[in-house]
């Protein structure tokens, strides 16, 4: 409702209030789990060995997915709509900084909070982790805000999301459209509002994980724009658009082609062709993005 009406406005001053709510809450989960629980060196003696070793029950392979998955930050369109919004680029540079330590910081309070709950208590379903640990160790008014700062930062994140997603539709899509020819930014704006929020509901009821969410969408929108952008920064390099939109689609239909097999074959239990399809879908997206990248790739004249 409020980015109906105040657009990219709202979404900043809402941000803001998200931003301290989030860090009061889990600041506090964090103390309080120090306070009744113990310090996070007894916390670590207590966890199960998968939970120390680098890998986990994972292999290198998930693990250095989302270490490509890190880029999305760069091929985001609100990253580049926030820095070009600041006043000029040294605010920008500025803010990315300090974007970068509160994000450390905040990645901090949640691991903790998560091995806390981990490590103390029987939790059947890890989406319970944070509220059940919460429940349990914060006193009312602390618990009232750690629950404000679960809301706020899933609303932070589907703030920034919904409306670029909405500008994107409205101004790059709807505008193109006949049959909205005569309707003003903000009505088209408006109504990519509306549609991305129809999708977005969805999706959480398909995929009801934040984790396989993000691993699933980046695995096939990162391959396809990590190499297009990286090259457009280059003043050495550069594609063209045509090649630019082939690398753009080879890379996700491959990725969300080798998605679906691999998830069918799972299903059907095809062991033997585990081996065939052992890789993670988002590397064979960036293989194929790297093997066309440096054939449509040029030298500037």
């Amino acid at each position: 409702i409020y980015l109906f009406h105040g657009g990219l406005k709202s979404d900043i001053l809402t941000n803001t209030a998200q931003f301290v709510f989030m860090y009061l809450g889990f600041g506090a989960l964090v103390v309080f789990a120090i306070i009744n629980l113990g310090s996070p060196f007894d916390m670590l003696a207590k966890l199960p060995d998968t939970h120390l070793s680098p890998l986990g029950t994972n292999n290198w392979q998930y693990v250095l997915s989302w270490y490509f998955i890190a880029f999305q930050t760069f091929i985001d369109p609100s990253f580049h709509q926030r820095c070009s919004a600041a006043k000029n680029p040294e605010t920008s540079q500025k803010g990315v900084y300090w974007s970068i330590a509160f994000w450390v910081l905040f990645d901090t309070l949640t691991l903790l909070s998560g091995l806390y709950a981990k490590a103390y208590f029987q939790i059947d379903n890890p989406l319970l982790a944070y509220p059940s640990l919460g429940e349990a160790i914060l006193p009312v008014f602390w618990k009232g805000v750690f629950f404000i700062a679960m809301l706020a930062t899933v609303m932070s994140t589907f703030d920034s999301y919904a409306f670029i997603s909405a500008v994107t539709f409205g101004k790059d899509i709807f505008s193109k459209i006949n049959a909205f020819k005569g309707k003003s930014l903000r009505s088209l704006t408006n109504i990519g509002l509306l549609l991305t929020s129809i999708i977005s509901i969805l999706m959480a009821y398909a995929i009801p994980s934040a984790i396989d969410i993000i691993y699933k969408t980046s695995s096939i929108a990162v391959p396809a724009l990590i190499i297009p952008l990286s090259i457009s920064y280059s003043k050495k390099y550069f594609i063209t658009k045509k090649s630019s939109i082939i690398i753009m689609l080879s890379a996700s239909f491959g990725t969300l082609i080798w998605m679906i097999i691999k998830a069918n074959l799972a299903e059907q239990n095809f062991y033997s062709f585990r081996n065939i399809f052992n890789f993670e879908p988002m590397m064979i997206g960036i293989l194929i993005a790297s093997f066309l990248g440096l054939i449509f790739i040029k030298k500037r004249v």
